[in-house]
């Protein structure tokens, strides 16, 4: 399957089976979700006379319900997501900036972190306002000064390995 992004015939992205990547991604986030459940009925199921192929099956099909509530929620929210970015500021600032790369021969997972490198400083002002927003809830006060990540700032900036679409979460 390929996706085109269009403006117009000139400019496209194609992004072979896009849509069946992130629905694969989101999936394996919510088995990923149930993983020490999963093990744990699995075990259960050993301790009590199953063979191994017979506990892991049945522990899929007892999880199963619980997996698809978590893949469609994580559905849910993306989508919620995609519509909030689509009429974003930020946003479309980004999404014009990597159709202008790819548009000049930049490879498309490139093109975007090149975007998303370029609008760093507007990115990082989020990342204060949710940072200021906790410590306000907290009752903490900034003091200046009291800065103790200082020096460890971007030590992996620049890292092109494809393994960042992997991650998930901290």
């Amino acid at each position: 399957m390929r996706i085109f992004l269009q403006r117009n015939s000139k400019n496209k992205i194609q992004i072979e089976d896009g849509e069946d990547d992130v629905f694969k991604k989101l999936a394996k986030y919510a088995r990923d979700e149930t993983e020490d459940l999963w093990e744990e009925k699995v075990d259960k199921y050993l301790k009590n006379g199953m063979s191994e192929t017979e506990a892991k099956h049945r522990a899929n099909r007892k999880l199963r319900d619980d997996e698809l509530d978590k893949f469609m929620w994580k559905y849910a929210n993306l989508v919620h997501y995609i519509l909030q970015l689509r009429v974003g500021r930020l946003h479309l600032k980004v999404v014009k900036f990597i159709e202008k790369l790819v548009q000049e021969g930049t490879e498309y997972k490139k093109a975007i972190k090149m975007a998303i490198r370029k609008y760093k400083n507007e990115l990082d002002n989020y990342l204060d306002e949710v940072i200021e927003e906790r410590r306000r809830r907290r009752g903490w006060e900034q003091e200046d000064g009291d800065d103790d990540d200082e020096g460890e700032e971007e030590d992996e900036e620049g890292d092109d390995d494809d393994d960042d679409e992997e991650r998930g979460g901290r």
